[in-house]
C-alpha cells in the first residue's frame, strides 16, 4: 500500500509493508508487527503512539531478557549501532509461514523481572 499526502485522524494502523509519503497522522495508534519495514517519508505525527506486536514484540522481549540477564553491553552496542546508522540485514527467510496465527505477546516493561536469557560468567582456572 502506497499513500501520498493523506491525513489520518484517530486511526489504528498497521505499518508493516506500507509506504506513507507526506502524510499527516493525528492521534493515531501505529503498530509495527515485525514484517517488511514501513516507509514513513516526509510525514508529520501529532500526539500519536507506536506499539510493537507479533515478531517485533518477540524481538523486544528477547532484547529485554538479554539486557536484564547479563548481556546489557550487547544490547547497548546494538542500540548504538542503530543510532550511528548501521545497516541491519533483513532475514533470509520468514520465521513463520505467511498467514500463520500470531500469539499475543505482553511486552510490558515489568514483565521481565526474572531474566529469560542469562549470561553465566566463565570459571577461572
Amino acid at each position: 500500500m502506497h499513500e501520498t499526502g493523506k491525513t489520518y485522524r484517530g486511526k489504528q494502523l498497521s505499518l508493516d509493508g506500507k509506504c506513507f509519503e507526506n502524510c499527516t497522522f493525528e492521534r493515531c495508534e501505529l503498530d509495527y508487527g515485525g514484517g517488511i519495514p514501513p516507509v514513513l517519508s516526509g510525514c508529520s505525527f501529532d500526539n500519536c503512539s507506536f506499539s510493537f506486536s507479533g515478531r517485533a514484540a518477540y524481538t523486544l522481549a528477547f532484547l529485554s531478557g538479554m539486557h536484564g540477564g547479563g548481556f546489557s553491553t550487547v544490547v547497548e552496542q546494538t542500540f548504538q549501532g542503530i543510532r550511528d546508522g548501521a545497516y541491519l540485514r533483513l532475514p533470509v527467510q520468514e520465521i513463520e509461514p505467511p498467514g500463520a496465527p500470531r500469539q499475543p505477546v505482553d511486552a510490558h516493561p515489568l514483565a521481565f523481572r526474572v531474566p529469560r536469557i542469562v549470561s553465566v560468567p566463565r570459571r577461572k582456572s
